[in-house]
Parts: structure tokens; C-alpha cells; sequence
């Protein structure tokens, strides 16, 4: 039987123990189950707009120290055209964890990432295994306006996925950036128009651009609308129609040939 003095220091090494074992990795578990891919952590209502995982053995990404930076480190080498969001720690659970974006109740990104990943330069760390991002059709718009892409909406004013319609301005490395891209169909890019495009574009056009036209009688109805202009393209696909209410209309023209691309 222990005798006072025992029983304290019993007592003491006890919760020290206690200590140190939760304050060891893997034992801050919390959150749900994480699923092993990142598609099935979002609420999207169709496919990602992106998904992949971290390519640790190209050299560009790096494994780090600790499950957020893994995140912060991914973005900084391939987060271009992801908005700048706050992403939550949803969960963890040993040498897992699931960070996410979300907004009004529906988790619109999330990452995956775990520990014991190595990179090309011979680190051990966290590294992303799986991501995910939603259609920025589902983003506030204020989120797809900082990406620089323009959401489309249907007749009832719902926002089209941008697989099947947006536009967003021309590359400021080609001085192209007052021009506007609109790119419809199949995968978003089934056809192509171009907003005021420069002088120099206009041998790869079909016909000239005109910031007031007349909607041609043939000229059939997308269903589709941005900023009080429903979208029309020519019978023969050479042009798109933004037309308004009161009849006016911008002719945007499409490529002769090839679609008009920026080396």
C-alpha cells in the first residue's frame, strides 16, 4: 500500500504522462471520418472545376513540417486561378487531415494532406495527397471576379458552370487584356469569341467585332445572360450576338481558323 508521499508523487507523474502523451502528434484527433479523396469532401453540385494531388517528385512542391503549411505551400507553387479563401482545419486524425473552404453551409474546396510524404530533395513531412475545388459557378461572385473569370447565367438567372460557358480577359503578357475570351460549348471551350479585340487580330477573325449592331433574324438563343445581355450566335457559329432589351447588340466574332492563342 503506498504511503502518502508515494501516492502523491504517483499522482504527479501520472498527469505529466497524461500530458505529454496528448500533446504528442496524432493525438489531437477531432472532426469526422476523412474521406480518402477530396471530391468526396466538397458539396459540388457537378464535377470539380480542378482536382488533383501534390506532385512532390517534380522538384516545384515541397513536403513541410506541419499540415497547414502543406496547404499554404500548395498554393503558392499551383494556386493559380483559386481564389484567396480561409481554408478551416475540418478534421484530423493521426497523420491525416482535412482542411476546407466553405461558404453558406457547402464546403466549396478541400484538401487533404498527410504526413510521412517525401519530396524530391529528400524531405519527410505533410504533403497534399488529394484536392478538390467547386465549379466557381458556385463561389460568391465576388471570389470568381478576383480569378478574373466571368460567370454566365440561364434564363432564370441561375449561374451556368463555367465547363459550359465564361468568359474572362485576354493575357496581359500579349497586352491583350482589354480584349474579352467567351468560350461556349463542350468543356467550356467548344467554340470561342473574342470581345474588342485589337486591330492586329483581324486577319484570324471571321468577321469584324461591332459595339452596335442589330441582332440577325436567323441568329439562334444560347439561353444564356450576363449583365442585361442575352446571349445569341450567328446560324453558321461565325459570331456571337450579346444583345439587350432595347435591340442593341455587340457582335463578337469568332476564329477563321485556328482559336486565337497567346505564345
Amino acid at each position: 500500500m503506498l504511503g502518502r508521499p508515494d501516492l502523491v508523487r504517483w499522482l504527479v507523474v501520472t498527469v505529466l504522462v497524461a500530458s505529454l502523451t496528448a500533446c504528442r502528434p496524432g493525438h489531437d484527433d477531432h472532426g469526422s471520418a476523412i474521406p480518402a479523396k477530396a471530391p468526396d469532401a466538397v458539396n459540388c453540385a457537378g464535377p470539380p472545376y480542378r482536382q488533383g494531388h501534390g506532385d512532390y517528385e517534380s522538384g516545384l512542391e515541397k513536403v513541410t513540417d506541419d499540415a497547414r503549411k502543406a496547404v499554404a505551400s500548395y498554393l503558392d507553387e499551383e494556386g493559380f486561378g483559386l481564389p484567396d479563401v480561409t481554408y478551416d482545419e475540418a478534421a484530423r486524425h493521426g497523420g491525416t487531415a482535412l482542411f476546407t473552404w466553405t461558404e453558406g453551409g457547402a464546403v466549396l474546396a478541400a484538401f487533404v494532406v498527410r504526413d510521412g510524404m517525401d519530396d524530391v530533395e529528400g524531405h519527410h513531412g505533410w504533403g497534399v495527397t488529394s484536392y478538390a475545388v467547386c465549379d466557381p459557378a458556385q463561389w460568391p461572385p465576388a471570389k470568381a471576379a478576383e480569378v478574373g473569370l466571368q460567370v454566365w447565367s440561364d434564363a432564370d438567372g441561375v449561374a451556368v458552370p463555367t465547363s459550359l460557358i465564361h468568359s474572362e480577359a485576354g493575357p496581359e503578357h500579349c497586352d491583350w487584356q482589354e480584349m474579352t475570351f467567351l468560350y461556349l460549348g463542350k468543356g467550356g471551350r467548344g467554340s470561342e469569341f473574342y470581345g474588342t479585340p485589337p486591330g492586329e487580330l483581324q486577319k484570324l477573325l471571321t468577321t469584324t467585332y461591332a459595339g452596335h449592331t442589330k441582332l440577325p433574324r436567323t441568329a439562334l438563343d444560347t439561353g444564356y445572360q450576363r449583365e442585361g445581355r442575352e446571349l445569341w450566335v450567328a446560324a453558321d457559329g461565325s459570331a456571337a450576338y450579346l444583345a439587350r432589351s432595347d435591340g442593341d447588340a455587340q457582335r463578337w466574332p469568332g476564329p477563321s481558323g485556328t482559336p486565337i492563342r497567346c505564345a
